[in-house]
């Protein structure tokens, strides 16, 4: 009985991706066992899962097998990074696939909503997160979840950059600039210490 589930989620899915057209990127797949894989890509988030295709084959691949995909994006002119998080639900562990914004010790992530447009948003089209000691929470819980560790370990030169450009840890978009510069810091921070 669960096989037969599991095979007519498979065929729904795949029968919901050939009904829209999927846009291919050149670009690289690294897989949970390390393996990277070169090829075509068309991500798919909503069901944590990417189609990859290499020697006119196309593999489905969900997120728990992946650990990381990059490709250029030319529309948009940016390169892209999709990164598997293993998060725990209720009852099981599940995998899933988020767009990496912003890198460093607190990392930026984003999903795409379920109903967007052709062009999309960045403020209006994606839902966003932080992850940071390994847990990933809403981007509305950075005030209370994350800001006040990394408002201790920055210091004074984090508290006068957000008194210098009047940033609120309770807006998104602020709260996003707080973590580039927060990462900035970091990384300066570890960069003095190898010398």
């Amino acid at each position: 009985m669960k096989r037969i589930l599991v095979l007519i989620l498979f065929l729904f899915t795949v029968c919901k991706l050939s009904a829209k057209e999927m846009k291919w990127f050149a670009g690289s797949v690294v897989l949970e066992t390390r393996e990277v894989l070169v090829g075509e890509i068309a991500v798919e988030t909503h069901h944590d899962l990417i189609l990859f295709r290499a020697d006119n084959q196309v593999h489905v691949l969900p997120a728990h097998k992946i650990e990381s995909v990059q490709f250029y994006d030319g529309d948009e002119n940016v390169n892209r990074k999709f990164v598997s998080v293993q998060e725990t639900n209720l009852v099981w562990k599940v995998h899933r696939l988020y767009e990496v914004v912003v890198f460093g010790d607190v990392i930026v992530l984003r999903k795409e909503k379920t109903l967007t447009t052709s062009k999309k948003s960045d403020a209006h089209d994606f839902v966003y997160f932080i992850r940071y000691a390994n847990e990933t929470v809403d981007v509305k819980s950075f005030r209370t979840k994350v800001y006040p560790a990394i408002v201790k370990d920055g210091g004074p030169l984090l508290s006068m950059f957000m008194l210098d450009h009047r940033l609120n840890p309770n807006n998104a978009s602020n709260a996003i600039q707080i973590i580039k510069y927060y990462n900035h810091l970091k990384s300066e921070d570890q960069a003095l210490a190898r010398y």
